[in-house]
């Protein structure tokens, strides 16, 4: 299943060659497309420091969402390259992201698609792209 349009899941795992934490990273995005009912997984292999900027990669192994980091505080972070990449779950830190975290990400994408195809039959009846009906007398 091809992932053309923005409501449908995809879960990319990028990562370097030998990174140590990228078959459980791909085990965790495998377990949360099936506890989701489904997402696309593309494995993005990063060669070197040119594409590790390019593609924004904060370490292996990154996990995104429809092109967003799973590690919502990472958000600014630019210490972008080929490295081992770690996350801070509670008080420890672990090599690859919660699986909770990748199914929270998941979600978020039906939820945004469930409000854009609210909004878009909402339009389509005459209404707001608010969601709220419009008022052709403006009171």
């Amino acid at each position: 299943m091809a992932c053309e349009d923005s409501w449908m899941k995809r879960i990319d795992v990028l990562f370097f060659a030998g990174c140590p934490g990228m078959d459980h990273a791909i085990d965790r995005a495998r377990a949360a497309a099936e506890q989701v009912g489904g997402a696309d997984i593309r494995l993005v292999r990063v060669e070197d420091d040119e594409a590790a900027r390019r593609l924004t990669f904060l370490g292996s192994p990154t996990v995104r969402v429809n092109d967003l980091d799973v590690e919502t505080a990472s958000v600014g972070r630019i210490d972008f390259g080929i490295q081992c990449r770690v996350y801070r779950v509670g008080d420890a830190f672990e090599g690859v992201p919660p699986l909770e975290w990748i199914v929270a990400a998941l979600e978020a994408v039906e939820a945004r698609a469930g409000k854009e195809t609210l909004a878009a039959g909402t339009q389509a009846d005459g209404g707001a792209a608010d969601g709220k009906p419009e008022n052709p007398r403006g009171a």
